[in-house]
């Protein structure tokens, strides 16, 4: 648990901007449940204090028939960065109010809360509306992989796993050494089942992101794309020649490493792969990094655009 919540932390260092405009000290703070724009009432919330090095639960109410609550805030700690939230569970999915820092004073505070339901069969309702694909030689041979997937759920109600996963990817065969880096849900409910990495966690309303690692041996083939995203970014790094059926890209310059970048909108059904990777770069330890520091530039850049969804742990 500490741990999820240390990187909870980590997290709102770069989602300061969803919290409300900074104003005067407070000494408390105010909100309110609501379901479909509706006040909740009676639901028990939960005031978290997130600091750089711990973080947990400071105190429990529960909302009144408004669906308001109250929480007091302890004096400022002006040495250590803190934030508050405000936590509550509907319908067995917890949701997560926007963070506040103590010289905030929310003009409207909600926590958001959705009804439920199951995924109601092998098609998932959650659109994969991104997928960044960037492709590194591999010391052993193949390629190293790693992904950034922007998922978007269109439904006004939280998806459920049942006889279904809530959401799945196809892997390219062969895939090995498979990892979850990380998810704004729960990424320990993301899990490879055969062919396929399987999202097993509640997904509420919204975009939602996960990074995805694994190697593919192969030094040449096709991947499948499944399902298709409504666009696909390939980071390949050079020197590399691009497969002739692959439209014009342009170079991407990260750390002193070039990648070229292609786009395709939509996604194809299938993706040809160069006939080899490139050589192997003695630096590669400083090129998986460049890799990392796109996918992360990425993912910081979507985590600073307004909230368009509640969080939600579950």
């Amino acid at each position: 648990m500490r741990k999820r919540w240390c990187a909870l932390a980590a997290m709102l260092a770069v989602t300061a901007a969803c919290a409300a405009a900074p104003a005067s000290a407070q000494d408390e703070l105010r909100g309110e449940v609501v379901l479909q724009g509706r006040p909740l009432p009676g639901q028990e919330v939960v005031l978290h204090r997130v600091r750089a090095d711990i973080a947990g639960p400071m105190a429990r109410t529960r909302a009144d028939r408004q669906g308001r609550f109250r929480f007091r805030l302890p004096p400022r700690d002006t040495g250590a960065f803190t934030v508050y939230l405000v936590t509550t569970e509907y319908q067995g999915v917890r949701y997560i109010g926007p963070p506040v820092h103590p010289d905030d004073r929310p003009a409207a505070y909600r926590v958001v809360v959705y009804d439920t339901a199951v995924v109601p069969g092998s098609t998932s309702p959650v659109r994969l509306q991104r997928r960044d694909l960037i492709l590194n030689p591999h010391p052993a041979g193949g390629w190293e992989v790693h992904e950034l997937l922007v998922l978007r759920n269109p439904a006004p109600r939280t998806w459920l796993a049942g006889d279904w996963p809530v959401w799945s990817l196809r892997l390219p065969d062969r895939a090995a050494h498979f990892e979850v880096a990380e998810a704004d849900f729960d990424a320990n409910r993301v899990r490879r089942v055969g062919r396929y990495a399987a999202v097993l966690a509640p997904i509420t309303p919204g975009f939602h992101q996960l990074l995805l690692r694994y190697r593919w041996p192969a030094r040449t083939g096709r991947i499948r794309i499944e399902p298709r995203a409504d666009t696909l970014r390939l980071f390949l790094r050079l020197p590399v020649r691009p497969p002739q059926d692959w439209p014009p890209g342009d170079t991407v310059n990260v750390d002193g490493d070039r990648f070229l970048r292609v786009v395709w909108v939509p996604a194809p059904a299938a993706l040809a792969l160069p006939g080899g990777a490139p050589p192997l770069d003695p630096r590669w330890p400083a090129v998986a990094v460049a890799s990392a520091t796109l996918l992360l530039g990425a993912w910081a850049a979507l985590r600073r655009r307004p909230c368009e969804r509640p969080s939600c742990r579950c």
